[in-house]
This record gives structure tokens, sequence and C-alpha cells, in this order.
């Protein structure tokens, strides 16, 4: 590897992961990060476009797709191998390129977005002296590798004397096993998507945290209603929304506040490492609080995108005021500098906390046989979540959604396959001829996904299921055999369904919701395991939880009255960990009982 290489980076999260990165960035390389979690056709398509002729990966996938001629090394041989470390600093410009980042493209094929050392290192030193963090502080790291996020989550700590906590693998949508690993990781910093948090918050065990410093909601909007639902849990973090970019990180951010209030969604906010301006179509200025293009300047920004030179002088545009990115986004600022965000001007969107490029779902759905037109769109429920659905023409007998999905499934990631496929007859225009997009979800039309007869529950447990799947996935009605990725169920979804059903009394993880993804199959494993339902308020059944007799006699004769003393029941795991840490350390406060 020399300076100016191009180096794909095709590993999962490990400890493995931070030598092999900081390894390409010291030698002088150009880090191309390709996730393991993408169909095997865009990671080829991303190694072949960048241009890398080596890629660091792992063992396990060494087969992993390459352009022919590239060289694949495996991090683990390179650990073992004797190699002498390098004698002295490779020399760089403050310019040269340290990232390209892969997102979707509007052609169909994804764009690199090329990022320098010197912008980096910018937003690096913003980040620590806006939110400083301290030798001992632990950030979790939970991204995909496709994304800039894993800037922040890695070089921030590690630029800081902090501690990278890493999230194994598959783990990293899983709000359950996420609130075990910061609270036995002691994480200070976390970054997540507000759908995510939203799932976070329905674990309890998440409300008993004490080492959280920082909460930060980014890469998608931030329903007005999360911040109220975040400070109702007594957690002394402090919670942000942040907005930025690929091409531009760290552009706003706003602090939420106990009792504050938001209609709709929480504002974005002021200006962060980047300077934000409001321009017109002429790239002129526009007065405080009128509406208009949110373009970004600083030093944190982006170069432009590889190879794309069209492209990039369309999205980095010279004005008056200096070179600003275009971000698409329709906003206004308020005399105080505030940002509110407005919506899209273009065809974008973001799904998971992923950003989205319609025309490249558009283009892969119309390859699907028997589809002869197709328009994606996001469409948000009410608790703010967006998902991506698809409306399709077709010749003769439409495709079933299996079908699509799996014709999909091996070209794009996860997260821009839609969620659910609507047949119509003709795809609704505006007056000059552009696809009106707002019209569509108000169009009567064949649903995909729900094209097999609908059948009622059948018990009480049936029912409890299917209200929950029709609440969680805002749908008027949900039916025993109707498939839950086949509705639009996400990951996010499923363990908010598993948290929901944890906190009615019924024991149903968010792995059996995937293994058994229809309410009769779940109800009958549920059946199986003797749940029959929801337990009713405020009841409990300590039926396999009393302790013996001669227990409760133990306590009852330590006990200052005796008498009001019914039964004993055994510690939880999480009360047996408050015991031991209280027990080793009783000053030490970390739990104190509120009445």
């Amino acid at each position: 590897v020399r300076p100016g290489s191009r180096v794909g980076l095709h590993m999962s999260r490990s400890l493995a992961l931070l030598p092999a990165l900081f390894g390409i960035l010291r030698a002088g390389g150009v880090c191309v990060p390709v996730d393991p979690e993408d169909p095997a056709e865009r990671r080829a398509t991303i190694l072949e476009y960048s241009g890398a002729t080596i890629v660091v990966t792992e063992r396990a996938l060494l087969d992993g797709p390459a352009p022919d001629g590239t060289r694949q090394l495996a991090v683990e041989d390179l650990l073992d191998e004797a190699a002498a470390p390098l004698t002295e600093p490779v020399e760089l410009a403050p310019d040269a390129l340290a990232f390209i980042f892969y997102t979707s493209g509007s052609t169909g094929t994804p764009k690199g977005v090329m990022l320098t050392h010197r912008a980096l290192l910018s937003g690096q030193r913003w980040l620590q002296r806006t939110f400083p963090l301290e030798t001992g502080d632990r950030q979790l790291l939970r991204t995909t590798l496709s994304i800039t996020n894993l800037v922040r989550e890695v070089f921030w700590p590690v630029l800081s004397g902090g501690t990278v906590v890493i999230v194994p693998p598959g783990d990293h949508k899983d709000p359950d096993r996420l609130v075990e690993l910061i609270n036995s990781g002691s994480v200070t910093t976390l970054m997540v998507v507000p759908a995510l948090l939203s799932g976070i918050l329905e674990n309890p065990g998440f409300a008993a945290n004490t080492s959280l410093k920082y909460v930060f909601c980014s890469s998608d909007v931030m329903p007005g209603a999360l911040p109220e639902k975040y400070f109702a849990t007594g957690l002394s973090a402090r919670l942000f929304n942040v907005y930025g970019l690929t091409e531009a990180l760290y552009s706003t951010y706003w602090e939420c506040l106990p009792g504050a209030v938001y209609d709709g969604f929480v504002p974005v906010g002021h200006p962060a490492e980047l300077t934000p301006r409001i321009l017109d179509a002429d790239l002129g200025p526009v007065p405080p609080g009128e509406t208009g293009e949110l373009c970004l300047a600083g030093v944190g920004m982006a170069e432009g995108y590889d190879r794309l030179p069209r492209l990039t002088a369309e999205k980095f545009a010279d004005t008056d005021g200096g070179r600003v990115f275009r971000t698409g986004d329709l906003a206004r600022q308020s005399e105080d500098g505030r940002l509110e965000l407005l919506g899209r001007m273009d065809d974008q969107v973001k799904i998971a906390g992923y950003r989205v490029e319609l025309g490249e779902v558009e283009a892969r759905l119309l390859e699907v046989p028997g589809v002869t037109g197709a328009v994606a769109s996001g469409l948000r429920g009410a608790g703010g979540h967006q998902r991506l659905v698809a409306h399709l023409t077709c010749d003769g007998e439409p495709p079933t959604a299996a079908a699509i999905r799996a014709h999909l499934g091996d070209r794009l990631p996860y997260y821009m396959v839609p969620a659910a496929f609507t047949v119509i007859d003709a795809i609704p225009l505006t007056h000059n001829g552009k696809v009106d997009r707002r019209s569509l979800h108000e169009l009567p039309g064949a649903h995909l996904e729900l094209a097999e007869d609908y059948t009622a529950a059948r018990n009480e447990l049936e029912s409890y299921l299917c209200a929950l799947w029709a609440e969680t996935l805002d749908l008027p009605a949900v039916g025993i055999h109707d498939n839950f990725f086949a509705l639009g169920g996400d990951s996010i979804q499923g363990f908010l369904i598993s948290a929901k059903a944890n906190r009615d009394g019924i024991g149903l993880s968010a792995t059996q919701v995937f293994a058994t993804p229809t309410v009769a199959e779940t109800a009958a494993f549920m059946a199986a395991q003797g749940d029959t339902g929801p337990a009713p308020a405020g009841s409990l059944d300590p039926q396999g939880f009393t302790l013996a007799e001669e227990d409760l006699a133990a306590v009852r004769a330590a006990a200052a009255d005796p008498d009001g003393i019914e039964t004993v029941y055994p510690l939880t795991e999480m009360q047996k960990g408050m015991l031991f840490h209280s027990l080793l350390d009783p000053d030490s406060g970390v739990y104190f009982e509120q009445f």
C-alpha cells in the first residue's frame, strides 16, 4: 500500500477492524469501506468502481466478491506476520483522500463520496470542542461499515483518549442487546437513529443506566414526542438531534431539554462545524424566515464524487460566498439562526438511517419480469418511522411480493427493498409531466403483500398479537396468516413488538418474531411454551418463583415486621447485579431508591 492506493475494507465489527483501518490510513492508503451485509453484486460493484486493487478482509470473508486481479488479504494473517513497523510517518498533504464512502445513486449505481484527512480532522476537533470526551469515556461502535458514522464512532474516542466498545455483528439493530452492552460496557456516548432509540426506551433496563453522558440521534428526523419519552426515564444524559450527510458530516445540532414541547419533529438546530446557508434557485441568500435550499460550507465538506465531474459540479457549487454543498433539503432559518427542515427538493429519502436514492430502487424494480412502471417513495407512519414503498404498473398477471423481494434482495441492501408493493392502473403525473408522488398513496390498488385471504384471530392470544402487529406496523388490520416481512416489517419494528409484548407480560423475543413470521405460527409457539395471553393489569403469577418455606421463615425472623411479609421471591439477574454493586461499594451512589 502506497500513498493514494485505494484499499477496500471488507470486514465485520471486531477488534481486528481497528488495526486494519488505522493501518490503511497510516500507510497513506485511501480506505474504501465495503459492508459484508450488502448483496454480493453491490460489493463487487463498489470495489470495481473505486479502483481498489487490494482488499483487507478477514479469513471468514476471503471468498467474498471482488473484481479479477484484486488481491484479498486477511487481517488475521497480517497481524500474525512479523512485519517491521513503519520507521517514520508517511508524508501526506492535508487534502489527501482518506476515505471514499459509497452511497445510493440516482442513476441506479452507487456513487463514491471523497473525504480528505483535513475534512475529517476538522470534524473530530469540532466534536471534541463541543462535546468534550475525557480519558476513559466510552463510545459504542454499532454502525455498519459503509456509512460515515464509522468515522465518528472510531476516531472521536480514540483521538480523545477514550475507548471504543464494539457491538458484535448482528446485534446493532437489537434494542435489548444494545441496552445490555451499553450498561455492562459503561458506555458514555451513544449514537442511534430515532426509531432505534424509541425501541431502546421500551427496555426498562435502560432507565437504570448511570454511565451515559451524551445520546445523539441522527440520520433521520426526530419525532417531537421522542424527547418527552426519553426524559420520562429519568436519565441524566444529554440528548441531541444532529443533522449531517456523507458529503457534510457535522452540519447542525439541537439539544433537547426536559419539558420542551415540539410540534411534529424536533428542529435540526444551530450551526455545527459547517456553516449553513439558505439559498434561492440562483444560489443567492434568502431573508431569514423564508424557504430555500439548505447549502453548507466549511472545511469539513467532502471534495466531491469520485470520477463524476458533472455531478460534482452540480452538487458542489461556487457562490459569491465561496464553495457550498447543495443538500437538496428545503429549509428556513430564523433570526436567531435556528434551522428547520421542510422536506426534499429531489427524489431522495432516509430509510432506517440510510440515504436512499429512489431512482436506484426504481431501476431495479423495472428489471422484474412483468413490471412495466415503478415509483418508489417514502411513507412515514404516525410514530415517525418511515418505510420505503413501491407503486407498480404491470403487464398481465403481476409478480408476487416474494418474487420481487427475492430479485431486489440479490442486488440491493436490505434497507433499499420496499416494505410494500401496490399495483395501480397508471402512474399519476403532474401538469408538467413529472410523477405525482403525493397522490400515489391515495390511489386504489392491489396490495401484493395482502393478496391472500384475510383470516381473523381464533383466540385471545392471536387477537392480542394481531392488534400488536397492526399497531406497530401502522396497519388497519392483520390476519393470522399475514407474513410480518410481507407486511413491511423490519428489524426495528420486530424489536418493538418484542419490547411491547414483554411489557405486557408475554415472553416474546424479536428472534422468535423473525423465526415465526405469522401470528398463527408465533401464537402456536407461545402456546406450546405456556403463554396464553397478556397478564391482567397489576397481576402477578408467582407460580414457579416462590422460595421454600424455610427461606420465608428466615426472612420473617430477621424482619422488623414479620407479619407484614406475605411471601418471598428470588432476585432477578438485574437485581442481583444491583445488590452486588451496592454491597461492594455502599457509598458509590450508583443506585438509589426514589419514593
